[in-house]
């Protein structure tokens, strides 16, 4: 997608020690005026994105970010203008903040920025934010014991979420694993997703998990979400079409793959990262990578506009 037309803004999402998010009121007289955002604003002429968003945080708050990395990109079309929100997460930063334009701000908890109304370009940035940025998919194991402690090592490893996935186990015996592994996860912090080929979702709501995780011919028969929004709905995509799709059932992930070649997957052709980035950009759903992909991954797939990485050997070594 070519990005000359768009309207490039800055923006950061940025944190304090607390772990909450600062977010600012749009005068009335603005575009969009009234609703809270993420401060930040046009990119100048000649100005990379660092430098942007420094000037911009600077200019309205009085701050100098020192730490941030990307967090999402987003292109959206309003009725009189389009842009590209080039999204960053702020996690330290010099001086203390200050409406230096009058504009009212606050701190915010992650969780009660639902409670504000934000202009809809925001909308994926709301949904980047609450998202785990590495998910292990679990393997093979020889018996339940010996899954158990992959899964506690996986969890050690650091990563941030679970997907409880497994073509070599019967569904009805992975299932019976949920419980001790919801408590492994909880207890780790990390959200523990299923997949849809585990069984009807009714079976699979009535399971100690945060989300289901939704396989292409599982989630193409939807005509809307399925799940409540405190349930993380995450679907399987391999193209920009299916990449499209997913935005009329409000889904707040999608894994797409395979990025690079798999194991599990030797005959699907990868997409390779460049065009891996060209479809994160086109897409209105915040987006991990999944497909050979391992910790030493992480880096390139945020560069290339990924909320972080997903895989089963990276993660999960038989």
């Amino acid at each position: 997608m070519s990005t000359a037309h768009l309207l490039h803004v800055v923006v950061g999402v940025i944190y304090n020690a607390h772990g909450r998010v600062l977010i600012a009121r749009r005068a009335d007289a603005q575009h969009q005026g009234g609703l809270w955002e993420f401060p930040g604003g046009k990119l100048e002429a000649g100005e990379t994105p660092a430098v942007g968003l420094t000037r911009e945080l600077e200019e309205e708050l009085g701050i100098r970010p020192r730490v941030f990395e990307p967090l999402i990109q987003v292109v959206h079309h309003y009725p009189d203008k389009s842009v590209l929100l080039d999204v960053w997460q702020v996690s330290e930063f010099d001086g203390e903040p200050w409406g230096r334009e009058a504009q009212p701000w606050r701190w915010v908890a992650a969780a009660e920025l639902a409670h504000y109304d934000f202009p809809a370009a925001n909308l994926p940035i709301l949904k980047a934010i609450k998202l785990p940025r590495s998910q292990a998919i679990t393997g093979h194991a020889a018996n339940r014991e010996a899954w158990m402690v992959q899964l506690e090592r996986a969890l050690a490893s650091g990563v941030q979420s679970v997907q409880l996935r497994s073509a070599s186990l019967p569904a009805s015996q992975l299932l019976s694993y949920v419980p001790d592994a919801a408590k492994l996860c909880r207890a780790a912090g990390a959200p523990l997703i299923l997949n849809s080929r585990l069984g009807p979702l009714p079976q699979l709501l009535e399971q100690p998990c945060d989300g289901v995780h939704f396989r292409r011919e599982d989630w193409q028969m939807l005509s809307r979400r399925p799940l409540p929004a405190e349930c993380l709905f995450s679907v399987a995509c391999h193209s920009a079409d299916e990449l499209a799709a997913v935005q009329a059932l409000d889904a707040d992930v999608a894994l797409l793959s395979p990025v690079l070649p798999t194991r599990s997957h030797p005959q699907a052709g990868p997409l390779g990262w460049s065009t891996f980035a060209q479809l994160c950009l086109a897409a209105t759903v915040p987006v991990m990578a999944l497909g050979g992909l391992g910790w030493a991954d992480l880096p390139m797939a945020k560069s290339m506009g990924a909320q972080g990485i997903a895989g089963i050997s990276g993660f999960w070594p038989e």
